[in-house]
């Protein structure tokens, strides 16, 4: 059997129910203070008032801007009550309006975050999968936005780097005091791993023109000093 609430449901409407609470106790706190004000200044109103159920009657009424004109003020300290439970009143509502719209943007922007966790990490979802997709997916879905004219196929597509690079890069990690396996086995894991999205990547340094590096984009210049460099 299903339980009778879940947490998810409970934390999904806490937002909208907590705003209608926060609401209904400031007027609530509100009519009781303005009440306590107008019955004390009861001689202050025409006709007077004489008991407290009558005195936060006038007070909801006056925040609600309702303006019944039963009971009237007839003196300033009476008046000033009544026009200052008026903007009090005005006030909460404007500050409980900007508070909902401010929770429906968080609302709806954590929503999108929900909708687009499925293609970050699988269904039903997985930290192990966001690990492994969430780097390569961002690229992936600029080239198809880019190039998805041009029809390019980026399946079968290699490593697009040297083994010399390779070997290079772990030189330069064992000098920096790295333990490192440079070996076949090491390389074709990472060839395989870069096969993923390397074309794509280089699709894109070519597309902005960006200059070549060890790692990406048009390494024939590299190539050549690195081989002058390190007699390969």
């Amino acid at each position: 059997m299903q339980p009778a609430w879940r947490r998810e449901d409970f934390l999904g409407t806490f937002a909208p129910l907590a705003i209608v609470l926060l609401l209904v106790v400031w007027f609530a706190a509100l009519i009781v203070g303005f009440g306590l004000i107008l019955h004390a200044l009861q001689d202050q109103l025409r006709p007077q008032i004489i008991d407290y159920e009558t005195a936060f009657y006038v007070a909801g009424t006056s925040l609600l801007t309702i303006g019944f004109g039963d009971i009237v003020a007839t003196a300033a300290p009476a008046r000033i009550a009544v026009v200052l439970a008026g903007a009090a009143g005005l006030t909460i509502v404007a500050l409980v309006i900007a508070l909902a719209f401010n929770s429906y943007v968080s609302f709806a922007r954590r929503e999108v975050l929900v909708l687009v966790l499925d293609a970050r990490a699988g269904v039903p979802p997985s930290g192990v999968m966001l690990l492994e997709t969430y780097g390569c997916h961002a690229l992936i879905d600029l080239t198809q936005v880019r190039f998805a004219r041009r029809r390019v196929d980026f399946a079968g597509q290699g490593p697009s780097i040297e083994r010399a690079e390779f070997d290079s890069a772990c030189r330069q990690l064992a000098e920096a005091g790295y333990p490192i396996s440079c070996n076949d086995a090491s390389w074709q894991a990472i060839a395989q791993r870069r096969a993923a999205y390397a074309s794509r990547l280089n699709l894109l340094a070519s597309y902005f023109a960006s200059p070549p590096t060890q790692w990406i984009g048009d390494r024939t210049l590299l190539t050549r000093v690195h081989a002058a460099h390190f007699g390969r």
